[in-house]
């Protein structure tokens, strides 16, 4: 294909997901267009409001999960004549022959690579193409690998464009990425598995797969293959579909004993990423979107899916206590395939400034969407401009994603996206005095915790999940009740009166 400018509507998880996507596809991406986003700039691109956008003339994509056809109309309105959804994208045209002919070409040449390379044993991991905490930890374990062992890492886009899976690979050698690609249908990672003489199989992330086909696949491969399969427990996707156990309600479910209120919150359940993007493919691919949602509809299904899978394989990595009793709740059979490992946080030092401003900085680390509290940001915001507490200020050092339209205020700072291993002098120069962590989900470890301990900060959490049960060990730690999480005097009468 011919290099093919195009825009990006939407700048979050889909969008950034699409990015990469169409990059693979040799489609140039000039801008994102999105309404809420605060920064101006994303992946190297500018990020402009509809009303901004330098240029109308593009082809534009909606890469977002809701409101599509508003969208469109709303775009088209502004003078935008060539508007597609993302079905409409060349790639789902693509014919099961022409996928078989690339992924011969394509496999041909990584094979000459890795025998380049003279490893002993390749390593197959399966993840997908989202940031995150997940995407810090593989890093780290690629770091401590022998120079023996090459890492041949299979991604999955979300998108389910057509009757084939859309893959993508990188090989990685000594930490270091020397092939990728693209590849086509999940039937590949068994010609892959032979080709390569595999042994190995990590599960670090499956949640934009099919899982009607993938959990299968990977347990017919296990009795097959004789492979020794792990499973990265970086979220709860295993026992809802949810994935973070927010319920229909907005709050952490603690997985009540009643199977009857999990279905009803499943049915009513509006943070269920996985549903959005099957209601944005449902016009195609229909053989899959049906199969798909009888799993991801039905709660026992779904956890019987996952009970076999995991009656199958050979190792689960937990990295708390806290999510492997949660797990244990659901799948108690697992206790003898369970480790316990904490990720190692080593890019972080601790930080040391002499206080001259007259301010209370509370710092937030990360990207916050509504589970990682962003309702619970703006709730302390609104509280502190009508109190009129001028000396209290609020530093995001990440993106606030919400949608709602932000404005500008002497409360909030924004900072951005950084560089972590720029926090301790971030956090120095803007004098922060604590880190508060919102999540309203028990997260499984939490990177920004563990980041905050390292620079020595006071921390506060909610008492939920993998932070609060390091907090609760930290002389600078501060519980939160999760309970009254909406209550911003509370939060920050706790916060402040602990610290003064």
């Amino acid at each position: 294909m011919n290099n093919k400018q195009i825009i990006i509507y939407g700048a979050g998880a889909l969008g950034r997901l699409c990015f990469e996507l169409f990059q693979n596809f040799k489609y140039e991406v000039s801008f994102f267009i999105d309404q809420f986003l605060s920064e101006q700039e994303i992946l190297g691109r500018p990020v402009y409001r509809i009303e901004d956008a330098p240029s109308k003339n593009l082809p534009v994509y909606i890469c977002v999960s809701y409101e599509n056809h508003k969208i469109k109309k709303q775009l088209q309105k502004a003078g935008f004549s060539q508007v597609n959804y993302l079905k409409d994208f060349e790639v789902h045209k693509l014919s099961q022959k022409e996928a078989e002919i690339l992924n011969k070409k394509t496999l041909e040449n990584l094979k000459k690579v890795i025998i380049n390379t003279k490893i002993k044993e390749i390593i197959l991991v399966i993840d997908t193409k989202q940031e995150g905490g997940a995407e810090e930890y593989f890093k780290e374990f690629t770091n401590k690998l022998e120079n023996k062992e090459g890492i041949l890492i299979i991604k999955n886009f979300p998108l389910w464009l057509s009757n084939l899976e859309l893959l993508n690979f990188d090989y990685l050698f000594r930490g270091r990425k020397i092939n990728s690609g693209v590849l086509y249908d999940l039937k590949i990672l068994e010609e892959i598995v032979s080709l390569f003489g595999i042994k190995k199989v990590i599960i670090n992330r499956i949640h934009t797969y099919p899982f009607t086909k993938i959990l299968s696949f990977l347990t017919q491969l296990k009795k097959f293959k004789n492979l020794f399969i792990t499973y990265n427990l970086h979220d709860f996707l295993c026992i809802c579909p949810t994935i973070f156990l927010v319920n229909f309600e907005g709050f952490f479910c603690n997985i009540p004993g009643n199977r009857d209120y999990c279905q009803k919150c499943l049915n009513m359940n509006k943070w269920i990423e996985i549903k959005k993007w099957l209601q944005l493919n449902k016009n195609f691919n229909k053989k899959l979107i049906e199969a798909e949602g009888k799993l991801i509809n039905d709660i026992n299904l779904w956890r019987k899916k996952f009970g076999d899978f995991f009656k199958e394989i050979d190792k689960v990595v937990c990295f708390s206590e806290s999510s492997k009793e949660i797990l244990l709740r659901v799948y108690p059979f697992l206790s003898k395939k369970i480790k316990v490992k904490p990720h190692e946080v080593t890019w972080v030092r601790a930080v040391n400034f002499k206080k001259k401003g007259s301010d209370f900085n509370i710092g937030v680390l990360g990207d916050i969407t509504f589970v990682k509290g962003s309702e619970v940001i703006l709730s302390m915001v609104e509280y502190l401009k009508k109190k009129k507490l001028n000396n209290i200020k609020i530093h995001i050092f990440g993106r606030l994603i919400n949608n709602k339209t932000i404005e500008k205020n002497k409360f909030l700072v924004l900072h951005g996206p950084y560089k972590k291993e720029a926090l301790p002098e971030l956090m120095e120069k803007n004098e922060i005095d604590i880190i508060f962590i919102p999540s309203i989900c028990p997260e499984t470890f939490c990177y920004t915790v563990e980041e905050a301990i390292k620079m020595e900060l006071p921390v506060a959490v909610f008492d939920i999940g993998a932070p609060s049960e390091r907090v609760k060990k930290y002389k600078k730690g501060i519980i939160l009740d999760y309970n009254r999480r909406y209550e911003p005097e509370y939060i920050l009468t706790q916060i402040y009166n602990k610290m003064n």
